[in-house]
């Protein structure tokens, strides 16, 4: 009968060791989650190894020592685990420090076309970013929530503020438009034109749903410099954001190089004729090209000046 019990025990004891083993070897990537609940079940099937009664003598230490070992093996995996988690959490805290301090510069940040998407991202790429040491946890999280608050509190309220002056806006742009309309091609148009397109460029922003008028805007600008024979690019006008100087001079520099090899090109044409002068009429369609393109170029690189200049 002893023996007998010791056999059963033997085999309870047997199971134990397997399910040990098992619980030692997870799939793939197993999360902080399996372990916890693996390591209480280690312990209590730990706990009834001890309760269960002898086995057979001469398998005695055998299976003492087979359990010593399983379980060391499970512990050595376990803590290799969390050797590794704990420098991946510090590696996201990294990153989300990264994330704190850019939210912090840029908490006063009032340029809102760029900094509402980037605090959009900012929040999306922190919910990305995985498991930080506990202890940090809260005191991160305060730090990069608050500076999110400050940012879009910020945003609020001058967006709020800023509704009013866009209706404003819009009114003014209105006006300037209905103005711009009246414009035919008579002694001063131009001045007109380059007075109203001033106006225009001091005037903010106008309310999403009437922004179309800015569209009209420049179709009839467009319509007015085509009847006037002028080129946008020789207006003189005022009111120019950086960003829209620089995209004005590099267009003018465009075209000035265009006009260049236009007027050498023509130069060259007429070097193939025996009398190339001006009163050759076959060639004052020619020299008249020229001089138009000429005083077209000289116009453009006095624009040019003012802007590099900053007149």
């Amino acid at each position: 009968a002893i023996e007998t019990e010791q056999n059963e025990n033997l085999e309870k004891k047997n199971q134990i060791i397997a399910e040990i083993k098992k619980l030692s070897e997870p799939g793939e990537n197993p999360n902080h989650n399996y372990w916890q609940n693996a390591i209480r079940r280690v312990e209590d099937l730990r706990s009834e190894f001890l309760k269960t009664g002898s086995v057979p003598r001469k398998l005695s230490n055998q299976n003492w020592n087979e359990f010593k070992t399983i379980l060391r093996g499970f512990n050595t995996t376990k803590n290799t685990y969390y050797k590794s988690l704990k420098g991946s959490q510090q590696a996201n805290l990294e990153e989300k420090l990264k994330l704190i301090q850019t939210a912090k510069d840029n908490q006063n940040n009032e340029e809102w076309d760029i900094a509402v998407p980037l605090f959009k991202k900012l929040q999306e790429d922190w919910k990305k970013i995985g498991h930080v040491p506990k202890s940090m946890t809260n005191k991160i999280w305060d730090e990069f929530r608050d500076a999110c608050n400050a940012f879009f509190n910020n945003y609020r309220e001058k967006s709020n503020a800023s509704t009013d002056n866009w209706k404003e806006n819009y009114k003014h742009k209105k006006a300037i438009l209905d103005e711009l309309k009246t414009i035919g091609n008579e002694d001063g148009s131009i001045e007109r034109i380059e007075a109203i397109k001033t106006a225009w460029n001091n005037i903010g922003k106008v309310p999403r749903d009437k922004i179309s008028i800015n569209t009209e805007f420049n179709k009839t600008l467009r319509e007015k410099l085509k009847l006037n024979k002028i080129n946008e690019l020789e207006l003189k006008e005022e009111g120019l954001s950086e960003n829209q100087l620089t995209d004005k001079a590099r267009k003018i520099k465009s075209q000035i190089s265009d006009l260049e090899a236009e007027i050498v090109k023509l130069e060259n044409n007429l070097a193939f004729f025996k009398n190339p002068s001006r009163e050759n009429p076959m060639l004052r369609d020619t020299y008249n090209s020229i001089d138009e393109k000429k005083a077209h170029l000289e116009t453009l690189k006095q624009n040019l000046h003012s802007i590099i200049a900053g007149e």
